[in-house]
């Protein structure tokens, strides 16, 4: 079934669209960081260490760009482009009746943890693999760079997190990919877990979008635990961090429950 969830995302014509147009969003931050870093505010003669960007300050979860606007189509709306891929599978074999002819082939619990564990690993490849490939380029184009866009230890030295990340940029920058990633399985997986439970689509699309959204625009923003070199601490980050954990599992658990002691989808 394993081969069968991958053939499924690849041969699906969305995926060649939605998988791209991020990929290009990651690489259009890029593009737009080095403009403000050379091309608009840096003379093209000075090429200083000490005025160039650190490369993980020119990454994308760094968020430099003006006007942020790749970081907001990328991560303000990511379950949609999640279930688009597919995360709303479930629903469609619904729709059609094919899950009852997937219970003849796989056991209904090892079916749904397949799909959940798929849904995860989906997720987390997709955002890791654009982010390193977006970190890989900003170390070529911002080599060497120190500029940290007049950031420094001593703005917030009793903060744990922040200074740490100081002084250890390109460390810190891959701990965030990894956290950035992690989050994103997170939200495949209630993506999914909601398809498990819901029958239509603009209510299942809504849900997850606010769900999402609100974490985004709470007042512990989501946006905290990926973004580096911030002044928020884990006074801020950890409550952040707990209420997403609660929202992931909490879902997944009871969608799944829901799902074995039903008798359809």
């Amino acid at each position: 079934m394993l081969k069968r969830e991958l053939e499924l995302v690849l041969k699906n014509r969305k995926t060649k669209i939605i998988v791209p147009f991020l990929f290009l969003l990651t690489m259009a931050d890029l593009g737009l960081a080095w403009w403000q870093c050379f091309g608009l505010w840096l003379p093209v003669k000075l090429t200083k260490p000490a005025m160039i960007w650190h490369p993980a300050i020119g990454a994308f979860l760094s968020a430099s760009t003006e006007g942020h606007i790749t970081q907001m189509l990328y991560l303000w709306i990511l379950p949609l482009y999640f279930l688009i891929l597919y995360c709303d599978l479930p629903l469609l074999e619904y729709q059609k009746g094919y899950h009852n002819i997937l219970y003849t082939k796989t056991q209904k619990k090892k079916y749904l943890k397949i799909r959940l564990g798929c849904s995860f690993v989906f997720s987390f490849v997709i955002v890791f693999g654009m982010l390193l490939i977006n970190y890989i380029g900003a170390i070529i184009l911002f080599r060497g760079g120190e500029n940290f866009r007049g950031n420094s230890i001593a703005d917030y030295p009793d903060h744990l997190i922040y200074t740490t990340s100081m002084k250890n940029p390109y460390i810190a920058y891959m701990g965030y990919i990894i956290v950035a990633a992690i989050t994103a399985g997170g939200c495949g997986m209630v993506c999914m877990g909601l398809a498990f439970v819901m029958k239509q689509y603009k209510y299942l699309y809504l849900l997850c979008f606010l769900l999402w959204y609100l974490q985004i625009i709470a007042p512990n923003s989501l946006t905290y635990m990926i973004q580096p070199f911030i002044e928020y601490d884990i006074d801020y980050i950890l409550p952040t961090a707990v209420v997403f954990l609660i929202i992931w599992w909490g879902t997944v658990i009871f969608s799944y429950q829901y799902r074995v002691r039903k008798d359809e989808i």
